[in-house]
């Protein structure tokens, strides 16, 4: 990050075209690092300010769509918001569908941590029409199938969240993003927990393809499937004290814990009564 900032005095003489190019490559690297959220943000910032002052108004914007998401991890959404809000309609403007995909799909993931669904879905809504004319690289088609399914969860579209979650795990697993692919396992067995069907969250968790994403997220949702199943509040209890970082600490799971831990509860007393 700190090479990025030397090139702008090294290269004064450089021509500003190729500069612009080498200063995209190099933040594109240092946007791989993982837990510099906060460097990041004051690198954005950084290379912000060269671009207003030279005048580089495309690469500004795509550095600006950067910041929002780096703001949105960093769980600064009035920030992030008050950038997306100017981007959009520069970008409208100017007609850049590629970057006002991406822009609005930030949104989309700032609006749904905010728990404000109907803007959350407006955004994913204004992302999928403009995909539709566009050619959608992988990577980002991933993170709106992504949205698609944490939208429809919110909604408690268990059947459909599923399948946006299958289509998220593929698109990542073919491009060898293991972390990624995971990361949606987890959710494919959420939504089918949630959708009471447990059976076949636990058919998934034993399959040949769950194999390469076995982890603390997956025993998680294995041990829940398994409390589900057998209708045990002492286990499903169980599970939230001995999984806890696992289940409370992603905001989606935390949001839905409440509600199938209260169905659980429904069931039990019914039994009794």
């Amino acid at each position: 990050m700190q090479l990025t900032k030397t090139i702008l005095p090294l290269y004064v003489d450089f021509p500003k075209s190729k500069l612009a190019k080498i200063i995209r490559t190099l933040f594109d690297l240092a946007m791989k690092v993982e837990g510099r959220n906060q460097e990041l943000v004051d690198l954005c910032l950084h290379i912000i300010k060269w671009c207003e002052a030279e005048n580089r108004s495309f690469l500004r914007m795509r550095i600006e769509t950067n910041l929002a998401e780096l703001n949105f991890k960093l769980q600064k959404y009035t920030d992030a918001i008050d950038i997306l809000n100017k981007l959009t309609y520069e970008l409208k403007k100017k007609e850049d569908k590629q970057l006002l995909v991406e822009s609005q799909l930030v949104e989309s993931k700032v609006y749904h941590a905010l728990e404000n669904l109907p803007k959350a879905k407006a955004a994913l809504t204004a992302v999928k029409t403009i995909a539709n004319s566009i050619y959608i690289v992988p990577q980002l088609q991933a993170e709106i199938d992504q949205m698609s399914g944490l939208i429809a969860a919110d909604e408690k579209d268990y059947q459909t969240a599923y399948s946006y979650f299958y289509e998220t795990f593929e698109g990542y697993r073919s491009m060898n993003e293991t972390e990624k692919a995971g990361y949606a396992f987890k959710f494919m067995l959420f939504s089918k927990i949630m959708s009471r069907q447990s059976e076949d969250s636990l058919a998934l968790i034993n399959s040949a393809v769950s194999l390469k994403y076995q982890s603390r997220h997956v025993e998680a949702m294995k041990e829940v499937a398994l409390a589900n199943k057998q209708q045990n509040l002492l286990a499903f209890q169980k599970c939230a004290t001995v999984y806890e970082r696992e289940l409370f600490q992603d905001m989606v799971i935390s949001r839905h814990f409440g509600f199938l831990y209260n169905n659980l509860l429904e069931d039990n007393l019914k039994k009794i009564i």
